[in-house]
């Protein structure tokens, strides 16, 4: 195995380094909101309310919703979406069953609600190529080769449901 990760790593790194951001992202929400809290109750130790709360907690909504949180739960969302989906594909793969029964596995968990995308000739064969790929990665060697030749399977079939890559 010449490259260190393999796609399926590769998809859990993104999750993982997802989780990361939410994890940050929350810490640095409760900072913010710790800040806040200690600068209204200064001001609020005064006699009555002081008119400056409200235009300071209109700061903090503004500079929360800056830090992104709600953009770092769906980044993590689809990171969690897309390593159950690969985890899925390689639980498959590495079942016992015929590679015309995979192939129906397959097309089923991954085109169940396409819309009709999973019946064409192009996923038929993109779900064999995976098949394929994924047969001579388990079996015969998790070398990058067999790992480039379930990325470009992976690729397609991504194209065909409109998922976003590694990366993305």
């Amino acid at each position: 195995m010449e490259s260190r990760r393999h796609l399926q790593q590769e998809i859990k790194d993104e999750l993982d380094l997802a989780a990361a951001h939410v994890k940050r992202t929350e810490e640095s929400v409760m900072d913010l909101e710790f800040d806040y809290n200690e600068r209204v109750e200064d001001m609020a130790d005064g006699p009555g309310k002081d008119p400056r709360i409200a235009a300071l907690m209109k700061e903090k909504e503004i500079r929360q919703e800056a830090l992104g949180l709600d953009k770092a739960y769906a980044v993590q969302k689809r990171a969690a979406r897309d390593f159950a989906l690969i985890s899925r594909v390689y639980e498959i793969g590495c079942s016992p069953a015929t590679a015309d029964s995979k192939e129906d596995r397959l097309a089923d968990f991954l085109f169940d609600a396409s819309g009709g995308v999973g019946s064409t000739p192009r996923a038929a064969a993109a779900v064999d190529r995976l098949v394929e790929a994924l047969k001579a990665y388990l079996q015969v060697s998790l070398n990058d080769d067999n790992d480039r030749n379930i990325r470009r399977a992976w690729a397609e079939i991504g194209e065909l449901l409109k998922l976003p890559g590694p990366g993305d």
